[in-house]
Protein backbone atom coordinates (compact mmCIF):
# COMPACT_ATOMS: atom_id res chain seq x y z
CA UNK A 1 0.00 0.00 0.00
CA UNK A 2 1.34 3.53 -0.79
CA UNK A 3 1.77 5.17 2.19
CA UNK A 4 2.95 8.43 0.65
CA UNK A 5 1.58 11.54 1.73
CA UNK A 6 -1.39 12.58 0.31
CA UNK A 7 -2.62 16.98 -0.77
CA UNK A 8 -6.06 17.58 -0.21
CA UNK A 9 -7.41 20.73 -1.68
CA UNK A 10 -10.14 22.74 0.77
CA UNK A 11 -13.72 23.30 -1.08
CA UNK A 12 -16.28 25.79 -0.19
CA UNK A 13 -18.45 24.23 2.45
CA UNK A 14 -21.65 23.89 0.87
CA UNK A 15 -24.14 24.89 2.67
CA UNK A 16 -24.94 28.36 2.29
CA UNK A 17 -24.56 27.88 -1.42
CA UNK A 18 -27.19 25.55 -1.46
CA UNK A 19 -29.11 27.92 0.20
CA UNK A 20 -28.43 31.09 -0.55
CA UNK A 21 -30.41 31.35 -3.85
CA UNK A 22 -33.51 29.35 -2.29
CA UNK A 23 -37.03 31.12 -0.19
CA UNK A 24 -36.55 30.32 3.56
CA UNK A 25 -40.11 29.36 5.00
CA UNK A 26 -41.61 27.54 7.90
CA UNK A 27 -43.04 25.02 5.72
CA UNK A 28 -42.25 23.46 2.13
CA UNK A 29 -46.34 23.40 0.91
CA UNK A 30 -48.12 21.01 -1.16
CA UNK A 31 -48.52 21.50 -5.12
CA UNK A 32 -52.38 23.25 -5.55
CA UNK A 33 -54.67 25.30 -7.67
CA UNK A 34 -56.95 27.59 -7.02
CA UNK A 35 -60.79 26.73 -6.59
CA UNK A 36 -64.01 29.18 -6.52
CA UNK A 37 -67.24 28.23 -3.86
CA UNK A 38 -70.25 29.57 -5.57
CA UNK A 39 -70.77 31.70 -2.89
CA UNK A 40 -67.49 33.17 -2.28
CA UNK A 41 -67.72 37.00 -4.06
CA UNK A 42 -67.09 40.11 -3.47
CA UNK A 43 -67.38 43.55 -4.39
CA UNK A 44 -63.83 45.63 -5.64
CA UNK A 45 -64.29 49.07 -7.51
CA UNK A 46 -67.61 48.10 -8.62
CA UNK A 47 -66.81 44.46 -9.80
CA UNK A 48 -68.14 41.28 -8.57
CA UNK A 49 -65.32 39.55 -8.25
CA UNK A 50 -64.70 35.90 -7.38
CA UNK A 51 -62.91 35.15 -3.91
CA UNK A 52 -61.14 32.12 -4.55
CA UNK A 53 -59.96 29.26 -2.39
CA UNK A 54 -56.77 27.04 -2.53
CA UNK A 55 -57.17 22.97 -3.70
CA UNK A 56 -54.51 21.36 -2.29
CA UNK A 57 -53.31 17.99 -4.20
CA UNK A 58 -51.96 16.04 -1.12
CA UNK A 59 -51.18 12.35 -0.52
CA UNK A 60 -53.88 10.07 0.99
CA UNK A 61 -56.30 13.22 0.25
CA UNK A 62 -59.46 13.54 -1.77
CA UNK A 63 -58.40 10.39 -4.15
CA UNK A 64 -55.33 12.70 -5.00
CA UNK A 65 -53.37 9.29 -5.05
CA UNK A 66 -56.08 6.76 -5.77
CA UNK A 67 -54.84 3.44 -6.48
CA UNK A 68 -51.76 4.85 -6.50
CA UNK A 69 -51.57 7.03 -9.03
CA UNK A 70 -51.53 10.55 -8.59
CA UNK A 71 -54.53 12.32 -10.36
CA UNK A 72 -55.38 16.00 -10.19
CA UNK A 73 -58.97 15.79 -11.93
CA UNK A 74 -59.94 13.05 -9.03
CA UNK A 75 -59.67 15.75 -6.50
CA UNK A 76 -60.96 18.60 -8.88
CA UNK A 77 -64.22 16.03 -9.67
CA UNK A 78 -64.61 16.20 -5.51
CA UNK A 79 -65.09 19.93 -5.45
CA UNK A 80 -66.90 19.91 -8.71
CA UNK A 81 -69.55 17.68 -7.23
CA UNK A 82 -70.23 20.35 -4.04
CA UNK A 83 -70.67 23.30 -6.77
CA UNK A 84 -68.20 24.45 -6.57
CA UNK A 85 -66.02 25.83 -10.15
CA UNK A 86 -62.41 24.31 -10.61
CA UNK A 87 -59.36 26.43 -12.20
CA UNK A 88 -57.15 23.81 -13.49
CA UNK A 89 -53.28 25.39 -14.14
CA UNK A 90 -53.21 25.00 -17.89
CA UNK A 91 -56.57 26.02 -18.81
CA UNK A 92 -56.22 27.75 -22.39
CA UNK A 93 -59.58 29.68 -21.71
CA UNK A 94 -57.39 32.19 -19.59
CA UNK A 95 -55.17 33.09 -22.46
CA UNK A 96 -52.28 34.30 -21.10
CA UNK A 97 -53.33 33.17 -17.08
CA UNK A 98 -53.19 29.89 -17.92
CA UNK A 99 -50.35 29.41 -16.26
CA UNK A 100 -51.15 30.63 -13.15
CA UNK A 101 -49.35 28.58 -10.54
CA UNK A 102 -45.60 28.78 -10.36
CA UNK A 103 -42.84 27.16 -8.01
CA UNK A 104 -39.61 28.89 -6.31
CA UNK A 105 -36.95 26.83 -4.73
CA UNK A 106 -37.43 27.45 -0.94
CA UNK A 107 -35.63 25.78 2.37
CA UNK A 108 -37.01 25.11 5.65
CA UNK A 109 -34.40 26.06 8.14
CA UNK A 110 -35.65 24.36 10.83
CA UNK A 111 -36.30 21.47 9.12
CA UNK A 112 -33.28 21.42 7.02
CA UNK A 113 -35.02 20.55 4.09
CA UNK A 114 -35.48 22.07 0.60
CA UNK A 115 -37.69 21.18 -2.15
CA UNK A 116 -40.47 23.62 -4.39
CA UNK A 117 -42.32 26.08 -2.89
CA UNK A 118 -45.85 26.63 -5.44
CA UNK A 119 -47.78 29.85 -5.63
CA UNK A 120 -48.81 32.36 -8.31
CA UNK A 121 -47.72 34.15 -11.09
CA UNK A 122 -48.81 36.91 -9.10
CA UNK A 123 -46.92 36.82 -5.72
CA UNK A 124 -43.53 37.99 -5.42
CA UNK A 125 -41.53 37.12 -2.09
CA UNK A 126 -38.69 39.49 -1.47
CA UNK A 127 -35.87 38.72 0.83
CA UNK A 128 -35.35 42.07 3.38
CA UNK A 129 -32.16 41.11 5.30
CA UNK A 130 -33.13 37.94 7.32
CA UNK A 131 -36.78 38.34 6.38
CA UNK A 132 -39.15 37.76 3.29
CA UNK A 133 -41.45 40.15 2.35
CA UNK A 134 -44.71 39.02 0.16
CA UNK A 135 -46.17 41.34 -2.73
CA UNK A 136 -48.85 41.06 -4.74
CA UNK A 137 -50.08 41.99 -8.40
CA UNK A 138 -53.36 43.50 -7.04
CA UNK A 139 -54.03 44.83 -10.65
CA UNK A 140 -53.29 41.46 -12.24
CA UNK A 141 -54.76 39.25 -9.51
CA UNK A 142 -58.11 41.21 -10.04
CA UNK A 143 -57.57 40.81 -14.19
CA UNK A 144 -57.79 37.22 -13.88
CA UNK A 145 -60.26 36.83 -11.55
CA UNK A 146 -62.24 39.24 -14.17
CA UNK A 147 -61.41 36.91 -16.72
CA UNK A 148 -62.68 33.76 -14.55
CA UNK A 149 -66.10 36.01 -14.99
CA UNK A 150 -65.45 36.43 -18.89
CA UNK A 151 -64.75 33.19 -19.65
CA UNK A 152 -67.84 31.80 -18.05
CA UNK A 153 -65.99 29.64 -15.02
CA UNK A 154 -67.28 31.45 -12.26
CA UNK A 155 -71.17 31.99 -12.65
CA UNK A 156 -72.57 34.94 -11.83
CA UNK A 157 -75.80 36.51 -11.56
CA UNK A 158 -78.50 38.27 -10.07
CA UNK A 159 -80.23 35.08 -7.80
CA UNK A 160 -76.92 34.22 -6.84
CA UNK A 161 -75.61 37.77 -5.41
CA UNK A 162 -78.65 38.22 -3.34
CA UNK A 163 -77.86 35.20 -1.72
CA UNK A 164 -74.09 36.38 -1.22
CA UNK A 165 -75.99 39.03 0.20
CA UNK A 166 -78.02 37.58 2.49
CA UNK A 167 -75.44 35.47 3.95
CA UNK A 168 -73.98 38.44 4.98
CA UNK A 169 -76.72 39.82 6.52
CA UNK A 170 -76.96 36.74 8.55
CA UNK A 171 -73.18 37.34 9.48
CA UNK A 172 -73.76 41.34 10.71
CA UNK A 173 -77.25 40.31 12.31
CA UNK A 174 -75.12 37.67 14.95
CA UNK A 175 -72.15 40.48 15.09
CA UNK A 176 -75.25 43.19 16.09
CA UNK A 177 -76.59 40.47 18.99
CA UNK A 178 -73.28 40.58 20.94
CA UNK A 179 -72.18 43.65 22.74
CA UNK A 180 -69.38 45.69 20.91
CA UNK A 181 -66.76 46.21 23.64
CA UNK A 182 -63.74 47.15 20.78
CA UNK A 183 -63.10 49.78 17.99
CA UNK A 184 -62.11 46.96 16.35
CA UNK A 185 -65.19 45.20 16.25
CA UNK A 186 -67.72 48.30 15.32
CA UNK A 187 -65.27 48.66 12.53
CA UNK A 188 -65.77 45.46 11.14
CA UNK A 189 -69.67 45.55 11.59
CA UNK A 190 -69.42 49.20 9.73
CA UNK A 191 -67.44 47.76 6.79
CA UNK A 192 -69.67 44.89 6.14
CA UNK A 193 -73.40 47.47 6.74
CA UNK A 194 -70.76 49.64 3.54
CA UNK A 195 -70.47 46.09 1.85
CA UNK A 196 -74.06 44.89 2.20
CA UNK A 197 -75.28 48.72 0.47
CA UNK A 198 -72.88 48.62 -2.25
CA UNK A 199 -73.88 45.40 -3.19
CA UNK A 200 -77.63 45.85 -2.75
CA UNK A 201 -76.84 48.90 -5.21
CA UNK A 202 -75.04 46.82 -7.62
CA UNK A 203 -77.75 44.40 -8.17
CA UNK A 204 -79.61 46.34 -10.90
CA UNK A 205 -76.61 45.55 -13.20
CA UNK A 206 -76.38 41.90 -12.78
CA UNK A 207 -78.46 39.69 -15.26
CA UNK A 208 -81.27 37.92 -14.11
CA UNK A 209 -81.06 34.10 -14.39
CA UNK A 210 -82.25 32.48 -17.49
CA UNK A 211 -85.65 30.70 -16.57
CA UNK A 212 -85.22 26.84 -17.30
CA UNK A 213 -86.86 25.94 -21.00
CA UNK A 214 -90.37 25.31 -20.53
CA UNK A 215 -91.38 21.75 -22.32
CA UNK A 216 -93.30 22.18 -25.28
CA UNK A 217 -96.65 20.86 -25.13
CA UNK A 218 -97.56 17.92 -27.39
CA UNK A 219 -101.21 18.07 -28.37
CA UNK A 220 -103.09 14.38 -29.52
CA UNK A 221 -105.96 14.06 -31.39
CA UNK A 222 -108.64 11.54 -30.64
CA UNK A 223 -110.25 9.34 -32.90
CA UNK A 224 -113.62 6.81 -32.71
CA UNK A 225 -112.21 4.00 -31.24
CA UNK A 226 -113.43 1.31 -33.31
CA UNK A 227 -113.48 -2.66 -32.52
CA UNK A 228 -110.08 -3.73 -34.78
CA UNK A 229 -108.81 -1.30 -31.47
CA UNK A 230 -109.51 -3.91 -28.96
Amino acid sequence: MDLTAKQFSPQAFSEVSETRDRLPVSMINNKHELFHKPFDWELKNGAWLPVLSVMPFMASLNNYDMDGVKDCENVRQIFRNKGCACIPNGDQRLGKYANYMATVDAYNPAMNSTGKYWITIFDSPIMVGNRVKWARDEKGYDAFRQLLVDVGICTLNATIAGMVIDRKVEALTSMHQVPVTSKSKQLAIELLERDIAAMRASLLGLDQPVPAAQPKRRRFSSTPATEDDS
